[in-house]
């Protein structure tokens, strides 16, 4: 039997709020269902499977915990259980944890976390509750189990949405500047894909990156009018680029952009580069979801995308099990406006903004 981190009442999240929860832990019976008078509410089991044993992935783990636990111990109040099933990240581990929980009588599970882990889950043929998975990654080539739904951050939908945004520009013609990376040729694909069905799209054409004399040949490329360019890169590469793409064409990007630096020059090098946010990185979350913010939060960028997202899992996760109806479930969280989408996934939908005159500016 894997080894299990331990069984958690709803109580326990309160350490994140209130030092003086850990010496004088409530009465679990004294916790209530808002649908339920105090002491006479379901119980909820929940599994929350993380990679927290794979080295390069148990910051973010870490993360996406403490912001799952900083909203349920918030919640007001709630008798929920959760399980925390840690595991390496890889697909067999994941299936036999899964399966563990299954066998513990959890009534939901929330996980996992990777990518391949999401496929293997899908693939199998144990999904008997309802199960939020941590990766909204597309399911190829398999007909996902009925009670598996998609959630997470993924930058493929922030592609498409921002191909929705560019299309606004009546410009006919895209270039969209790639690098070698896996992750840049599905942004690319994404965007791609949604660009062509704007009425007003002719064409679109990849760059990819190489040698400092395609950056010159970029310039001349990017200088025609009728041009809009997406960058499907990251952050530092996108700041290299940008200076070789003519001021004049409007510049798209995702929120890979947007790493947090503190250096005034990369949003002065970024100037005019438009993208999509969470809201909890631009500090424009709704005010229910204000007081989620913890002095011992993570303060690294990408940590703190995995810190709204385990927000963001815990209400959407709390929603499936009181209404039973995902398709109903809209709600604006930490993470973006997230909504359900047939036939088995939430989407989130994040704020446009931009980088001007040194800042980032939220921007319709």
């Amino acid at each position: 039997m894997k080894r299990l981190l331990g069984y958690f009442w709803i109580w326990m999240a309160a350490l994140y709020g209130s030092p003086a929860a850990f010496s004088n832990p409530p009465d679990p019976a004294s916790l209530t269902n808002p649908a339920h008078p105090a002491g006479h509410g379901p119980a909820y089991q929940i599994a929350l499977l993380l990679p927290l044993d794979a080295p390069a992935l148990k910051q973010a783990a870490q993360a996406l915990q403490m912001g799952f636990f900083a909203a349920a111990g918030r919640e007001s109040p709630i008798s929920t259980g959760i399980r925390v099933y840690p595991t390496t990240g890889q697909a067999q581990d994941i299936l036999e944890s899964y399966q563990e929980a299954i066998q513990d009588g959890v009534e939901m599970v929330v996980g996992p976390l990777t990518r391949n882990g999401v496929n293997a889950l899908a693939a199998s043929q144990i999904v008997t509750v309802p199960t939020l998975t941590l990766n909204a990654s597309a399911i190829e080539d398999i007909d996902p189990p009925s009670h598996l739904y998609l959630f997470g951050m993924n930058t493929a939908d922030e592609a498409r949405h921002i191909a929705q945004l560019a299309a606004a520009n009546a410009s006919p013609h895209a270039v969209i500047v790639t690098d070698r990376s896996e992750l840049s040729k599905r942004l690319k694909a994404a965007f791609a894909d949604e660009w062509i069905r704007a009425d007003n799209i002719t064409s679109a054409e990849e760059f990819e990156l190489g040698s400092q004399d395609k950056l010159a040949q970029l310039y001349r490329h990017t200088s025609e009018q009728d041009n809009i360019v997406f960058l499907a890169l990251n952050g530092f590469s996108s700041r290299a680029v940008r200076l070789f793409i003519h001021p004049a064409i409007p510049v798209y990007a995702t929120s890979l952009v947007f790493t947090g630096s503190s250096d005034p020059t990369y949003f002065q090098e970024l100037d005019a580069v438009q993208f999509t946010e969470m809201p909890w990185l631009l500090q424009l979350e709704p005010a229910d979801i204000q007081h989620y913010r913890q002095p011992d939060m993570p303060t690294d960028t990408n940590l703190q995308r995995f810190y709204a997202l385990g927000i963001d899992a815990f209400q959407l996760a709390l929603r499936m099990l009181h209404t039973h109806t995902p398709e109903n479930i809209a709600f604006a969280g930490a993470t973006g406006h997230i909504h359900y989408e047939s036939p088995n996934q939430f989407n989130r939908r994040q704020i446009p903004a931009v980088f001007r005159q040194g800042r980032v500016i939220p921007h319709n």
